[in-house]
């Protein structure tokens, strides 16, 4: 005989399963994989639901100036250069109130690494020669719909120049994204940034004329994890120091229950944003490439354009789900569009 107790278990073990329906789903949608062969992915049927739901969470998250603020920025006084990765190069505006970063060359290149040829530094890299967009550009470009209020809120900006060089598939997958707020306009041609270099920075890196940036990252500025560390130990809190690794040790256990696969996020990739109580940890460099696992073959990054699906190492630890956007859609789930 059938209990109420019975029948409740029965009711949230069915609830599980659609919810993990709904998560196979949506992640399979949003990342646009192909089935049977496909070349391209069909009618996006349920952008008319979903769109408005992440535009009116982005627009919420979104802490930048309006466009023709950052723009004036971009033109105006020379930005100072705040670092350079493997990746992508980061400068700050002088008003220190938002971050600018472009995809430095094709290939990753380390940053300690002699440059090869000059006038490559002299422009972004941001569109490839096949069509598609550096990868660190989608990685940004994504990065909202897989951690949510997570990360810290990006906007990427294209220069209408810029799009024949884009495939039409890859045109044609941005306009979700032009639709929700994250991809805009940066103006018919590229933008010429000039950037005050440090003294250390090598000269055959530098454009003294400025760099031509057709497609770019704008973030808020946030302190940077590892430098709030570091000052306070300069300073002698201790205290103060280990607080912070503790709320770095949280931070990760929330990504893995918010279904982040990533095995590890770099302390050097979380900063914190906000001021007092308001401060919050956030991630603003999106983790990139393949991750590194001793004794095992090497994971994918999740945010990668057409990653394989299977994932091993016991399933990613059996820990984090497959949908790394269950933490901006579960509202969707549950709630249901407005």
């Amino acid at each position: 005989m059938a209990t109420s107790r019975d029948k409740r278990l029965t009711s949230d073990w069915e609830n599980d399963q659609l919810e993990a329906v709904f998560e196979r789903a949506l992640t399979a949608y949003h990342r646009d994989e192909l089935h049977g062969g496909a070349s391209c992915v069909g009618d996006r049927i349920l952008d008319a639901a979903l769109a408005p739901v992440a535009r009116e969470a982005f627009l919420d998250a979104d802490e930048l100036p309006p466009d023709p603020e950052v723009l004036r920025a971009l033109d105006g006084e020379p930005m100072q250069l705040l670092g350079e990765g493997y990746h992508v190069v980061a400068l700050v505006e002088p008003g220190h109130r938002f971050v600018v970063k472009y995809a430095k060359q094709l290939e990753p290149v380390p940053p300690l690494a002699a440059p090869q040829q000059a006038h490559e530094w002299s422009h972004d890299h941001g569109t490839r020669p096949d069509g598609s967009l550096h990868p660190a550009i989608w990685q940004h470009i994504r990065s909202f719909e897989a951690y949510g209020p997570l990360v810290v809120p990006s906007r990427i900006y294209i220069a209408e120049s810029a799009l024949p060089r884009l495939s039409a598939n890859e045109r044609r997958a941005l306009e979700r994204f032009r639709s929700i707020g994250i991809v805009r306009s940066l103006g018919h041609a590229p933008r010429q940034v000039h950037v005050h270099y440090p003294d250390e920075f090598p000269l055959e890196k530098r454009a003294p004329d400025g760099i031509a940036l057709s497609v770019l990252v704008v973030q808020p500025r946030v302190t940077a994890l590892a430098d709030a560390i570091e000052r306070s130990l300069r300073a002698g809190d201790v205290a103060a120091a280990r607080e912070l690794e503790a709320r770095y040790r949280e931070f990760t256990e929330q990504l893995w229950r918010c279904g982040v696969s990533h095995l590890d996020f770099s302390i050097l990739n979380i900063g914190i944003a906000g001021t007092g109580l308001a401060a919050r940890l956030k991630i603003f460099d999106p983790h990139i490439g393949e991750i590194e696992v001793a004794g095992a073959q090497q994971l994918r990054d999740p945010l990668v354009p057409h990653a394989p699906r299977e994932r091993s190492i016991e399933n990613v630890l059996r820990s984090s789900r497959d949908g790394s956007r269950w933490a901006l859609w579960r509202e969707w789930v549950i709630r249901g569009p407005r």
